[in-house]
């Protein structure tokens, strides 16, 4: 992770952190992530310009920092992501593709999914008199 100032960066951190997401889709294609479980067990300066005690533990000050952070995304995106707002052009995959489903669940290390597609629609049955 890396703080700027003035678009250059001034401190390095190196860190590990773990984020656990639950990432939700709707049947008219909009996303729904929310990340929950920050976090953070080692977080060490590697490189600063300003005197922050090179060497010394921040795991505190980054834990709080992602833990904000994530909070900020999940206000942000509670709404929802619909696809067509991340590339347009996959907006009308949500015309063609209905009941579209994602498995929260993995199975031999894949995650499965489902569709029914807008041709496969019951049609009206109708007799030529």
């Amino acid at each position: 992770m890396d703080l700027l100032a003035d678009d250059a960066v001034v401190c390095s951190f190196g860190m590990t952190t773990m984020l656990n997401m639950n990432f939700t889709m709707s049947d008219m294609w909009t996303f729904y992530p929310n990340f929950k479980d920050v976090e953070t067990f080692d977080a060490d300066m590697k490189k600063c310009e300003v005197p922050m005690n090179p060497g010394k533990h921040y795991t505190e000050i980054v834990n709080s920092f992602a833990t904000k952070a994530v909070e900020a995304f999940n206000a942000k995106y509670a709404k929802g992501i619909p696809i067509a707002s991340l590339m347009p052009e996959l907006g009308m995959i949500s015309g063609v593709l209905k009941n579209a489903t994602i498995s929260p669940y993995l199975f031999d290390g894949w995650m499965y999914a489902g569709f029914s597609m807008y041709q496969d629609m019951p049609q009206l049955a109708t007799e030529d008199y």
